[in-house]
């Protein structure tokens, strides 16, 4: 293949990888599209629900259900220990303290109250909690992940060919360098025994030690 037929197939080559990575990239970017879209849609349901603040039915509810009438347990309030502290207010570890001191009282006075009611306050060791997030919020980091995933796979395996396509480059351009190389040192040689063939008084048919100069050993 001639210099013209082997720099024509490399951008060839080039062209068809180039056209690879925009349709990569475009796949990415239809996919970002679609994410987005779905979390905007998730955030315009959201905000069609119309929340109203109001007090005064909030109070008027929380006397009809009469929460002082109400049995322990189905409101599980403890807010009857006093906080004891009667140090200096500025002091964060001594004032942290004594919160956490009236939080313990609170949790042993309440795992009292349930044990005096018969109510179960310890899980089961067989017992599995509901997750916080929903299956359907789930789905969506799933699908996060995996998009990213794909993204640094589709990333690093560009990443390799245009490395690959570097190397097969300088392979390709010290080639071509050893192949000038050897055809100058062939010319030279070629040259150098026509010169001393002439000096012989040689005529141009006569090849004798033609193959000793282009095998280096011609004097």
């Amino acid at each position: 293949m001639g210099k013209k037929g082997f720099k024509r197939s490399r951008q060839e080559d080039d062209s068809e990888e180039e056209v690879e990575e925009k349709n990569e990239a475009l796949m990415e970017l239809e996919a970002a599209k679609q994410i987005m879209m779905e979390q905007q849609r998730a955030l315009a349901e959201a905000s069609k629900q119309k929340f109203i603040y109001n007090k005064e039915g909030l109070v008027a509810r929380e006397a009809c259900i009469g929460l002082e009438t109400l049995p322990w347990p189905e409101t599980l309030i403890v807010d009857d220990i006093p906080v004891d502290f009667e140090g200096d207010v500025h002091d964060d570890l001594a004032r942290e303290m004594a919160f956490y001191q009236n939080a313990l009282d609170g949790v042993k006075l309440g795992r009292k109250k349930l044990r005096d009611a018969n109510v179960p306050y310890q899980r089961p060791e067989d017992f599995f909690a509901e997750m916080i997030k929903s299956d359907a919020h789930m789905d969506k980091i799933k699908d996060k992940l995996i998009f990213e995933k794909k993204k640094m796979e589709a990333f690093e395996a560009r990443k390799q060919r245009e490395e690959q396509r570097q190397f097969h480059r300088a392979a390709g351009a010290e080639r071509q360098k050893e192949r000038a190389a050897k055809k100058k040192e062939t010319l030279d040689r070629v040259a150098q025994w026509r010169k001393q063939n002439k000096d012989r008084g040689g005529g141009l048919l006569d090849d004798d030690g033609l193959a000793a100069a282009l095998e280096g050993q011609g004097k």
